[in-house]
């Protein structure tokens, strides 16, 4: 099968894969992974790429008492433990649908891509498919069990505590997957490898 932006005479053929799941499930390991078996060069981006360039008024401060028209995090309560949920303002959704357009672009300029995202909303996961399905996507979730989440935060120390376990109760809603990996099972390089496997299965190749 060939992948083409648009139609496919004179099309740039590209192949994007899109690894969703919670922050701290191993997504940039495994992306980076990828990239270094893979002898396709690969474009690797993800939500914190796009995030670190977002100004501090776009975030506001866990438990304040006045919701950020960027990214608001709620306390919430998951499995008997208390944690954040993240909900998206009118500027969050914005900026989401800024990075999914840039995707976008970037697969209709021939670029191959891993993605490495996280979605909050059936509204925000609509945006990236929709932008995404003329480059015929390969959507894998990357789960870990919610102890294991919890520990990496608290190992990476730049994480909010209970963040990827408030999302973990909704992430994997939004988008049918064609594969999954659990990084509690797998190394990075062994769901690289997975993934690989499934982009050759697919045909989706370059």
């Amino acid at each position: 099968m060939t992948v083409c932006a648009g139609s496919c005479e004179n099309a740039v053929v590209t192949i994007t894969v899109v690894l969703i799941g919670t922050s701290s499930a191993g997504k940039t390991s495994i992306a980076e992974a990828i990239r270094a078996v893979s002898p396709v060069p690969w474009q690797i981006s993800g939500s914190d790429t796009f995030l670190s360039l977002a100004p501090d008024t776009m975030f506001a401060v866990p438990g304040a008492d006045a919701a950020s028209e960027g990214f608001t995090w709620v306390t919430a309560t998951v499995d008997g433990v208390a944690c954040w949920d993240t909900v998206l303002g009118a500027q969050g959704l914005g900026f989401a649908r800024a990075v999914h357009q840039y995707w976008a672009a970037s697969a209709a300029e021939g670029f191959n891509q891993v993605i490495d995202h996280v979605l909050f909303s059936s509204v925000m996961a609509a945006d990236l498919t929709t932008r995404l399905a003329p480059h015929r996507p390969l959507y894998v979730g990357v789960r870990c069990p919610l102890d294991v989440i919890d520990e990496r935060e608290r190992q990476r120390g730049d994480r909010i505590i209970g963040q990827g376990r408030g999302i973990a109760s909704h992430v994997h809603s939004y988008v049918p997957y064609d594969l999954e990996v659990d990084t509690s099972r797998l190394t990075s390089l062994e769901a690289a490898h997975s993934v690989l496997a499934a982009v050759d299965a697919a045909g989706l190749t370059a």
